[in-house]
């Protein structure tokens, strides 16, 4: 199981890509999710990208499709205690298993054929709202900028309150490269594989630690 993208749900976008250029590292593409109601940016990695999120129009984020996706209560998770992390994994045979029971969505936004597979968690708020779909998305991106070139995402480190957790997700993705820790405060650890002169940048605008 390999991380394709993870997203970040916030409220001051602005802040957070901030200090994202700050550190150093340059900005990508950006979409409106029509529909959806969500706007993001994006930071592009040599085999995986962070997705900052956030809702644009709550109207659109409690349509009849997207409600169920829960999407907006996680926009929230300052006022009910959902995970702001979105975690989506290559879409490999593999997993199927997985994803058996998965909630099939349908944004307008993908092309048609296309569905997004969701565990959402509904019963366990702490953990990342799960996905995957068939994209060509698990190859480096063309015309986008890579930040950390040749360094590959090895490990991400959710940390999260397991005590909250009474699904069996955590034995499902528990891996070398997906791991759960648990935690009083909720983070999001992500290990690069440097060689040498290891790096650690701990962001005060989300809960994100890159260590590079």
């Amino acid at each position: 199981m390999r991380v394709n993208h993870i997203f970040i749900f916030c409220d001051n976008h602005d802040e957070v890509a901030a200090e994202f250029i700050q550190y150093g590292f340059i900005e990508g593409s950006s979409r409106i999710h029509p529909n959806q109601g969500t706007r993001n940016r994006k930071f592009y990695f040599h085999n995986f990208y962070i997705e900052i999120l956030w809702v644009h129009n709550s109207i659109e984020a409690l349509n009849a499709i997207t409600a169920p996706t829960k999407l907006y209560e996680r926009s929230e998770y300052k006022n009910n205690n959902y995970s702001p992390f979105g975690l989506c994994v290559d879409y490999v045979k593999e997993d199927d298993l997985v994803f058996e029971n998965c909630y099939i969505y349908k944004p307008s936004y993908l092309p048609k054929g296309m569905q997004i597979e969701v565990l959402r968690n509904e019963d366990a708020k702490t953990l990342p709202w799960t996905f995957r779909w068939n994209t060509d998305l698990s190859n480096t991106p063309v015309n986008e900028p890579i930040n950390l070139k040749e360094q590959n995402l090895v490990q991400a480190v959710f940390g999260i309150s397991t005590k909250k957790v009474h699904n069996n997700y955590l034995s499902l993705f528990q891996s070398t490269t997906i791991v759960f820790q648990d935690a009083k405060s909720e983070y999001l650890h992500l290990v690069f594989d440097a060689q040498n002169n290891k790096k650690m940048k701990v962001f005060t605008t989300v809960p994100l630690i890159i260590e590079h």
